[in-house]
């Protein structure tokens, strides 16, 4: 059956082995470094010269080149593999699987607040980071449409879409899916978001893996993100950034391996209806 990809071309996804090997992939994360690094220095540069550029334009100039940046690295992905890439929305209407990945998505926020967060505490944040925390919280609503529109939908097709799919056909799924991870992790450039962002993006890819579906792993990319905010915002200063919350912790990893046991069943048992 014929699809169109993103550059206009129809192929044959039957036609198409987009196999990727851990250098590969490893490749494809660097170009999507450099890209955005170049474009950023274009863009930033010319600003500290500028006094009468606002903050605000700076934002959304860092904002359009991430934009940019994903698209222009999505375009040239899939000319240089030729690879189709199957855009029909399905549907979450197995309410069992989403509300396992909701469930799943919210407590790792919660593992990631108790546990890894006051882990990563004692270690300096870099400057570029505070700062782009700080620009976060002065302007929330681009914020929030980067963190919860932008990030899921793009890296959900770079990560699992393109790296995580063409190295399937090459590695073991686990390795494939731990690898994807664990460079999903690496694009983030900071220690404090690596290990978070690797448990994400492990956790994605074995969705992904499991159901064949990218809307599931941008779900629950959404989700989760939406889950760090709140959960983030209900306990600021109420507890100390440095201090492991070791019950709310230990639950959270529980609950996590619980979900994980009932949506391994949950979900073979959806792609088997379909």
């Amino acid at each position: 059956m014929a699809k169109m990809n993103v550059i206009g071309q129809t192929t044959k996804i039957e036609d198409k082995e987009f196999g990727l090997a851990w250098y590969g992939a490893l490749f494809y994360v660097m170009v999507l470094l450099v890209l955005q690094i170049s474009i950023s220095i274009v863009v930033y540069l010319p600003m500290k010269w500028i006094d009468s550029v606002s903050l605000l334009a700076s934002f959304l100039a860092g904002a359009a080149l991430q934009v940019t940046g994903y698209y222009i690295f999505i375009r040239w992905a899939f000319l240089r593999k030729g690879f189709a890439f199957d855009f029909k929305k399905r549907t979450l209407g197995h309410r069992s699987a989403k509300n396992h990945i909701m469930l799943l998505s919210f407590f790792l926020a919660v593992f990631v607040t108790a546990f890894i967060s006051p882990m990563m505490a004692p270690i300096e944040v870099s400057e570029a980071l505070e700062k782009f925390s700080q620009t976060l919280q002065q302007f929330p609503m681009i914020g929030l449409v980067l963190i919860l529109v932008v990030a899921p939908v793009f890296e959900e097709i770079i990560f699992r879409g393109i790296l995580l799919r063409g190295m399937l056909k090459k590695h073991n799924p686990m390795i494939g899916i731990v690898l994807s991870g664990v460079l999903f992790g690496a694009f983030h450039m900071n220690i404090h978001q690596f290990v978070a962002a690797s448990l994400l993006g492990i956790m994605a890819g074995w969705i992904y893996y499991k159901t064949g579906r990218l809307w599931y792993s941008m779900f629950m990319h959404f989700f989760y993100n939406f889950s760090v905010i709140m959960v983030s915002a209900l306990s600021y200063g109420s507890i100390e950034p440095n201090r492991i919350l070791w019950i709310p912790a230990a639950g959270s990893a529980l609950v996590i391996l619980l979900t994980v046991k009932s949506m391994y069943r949950s979900l073979s048992k959806d792609v088997k209806s379909d």
